[in-house]
């Protein structure tokens, strides 16, 4: 379950760096 999200959190702040978009 949380390995799931932690996946999807992944991506996500990875799509966010490209935009130097600091997301914690």
């Amino acid at each position: 379950e949380y390995s799931s999200i932690a996946q999807t959190r992944s991506q996500f702040l990875t799509s966010k760096e490209r935009r130097a978009e600091p997301f914690t």
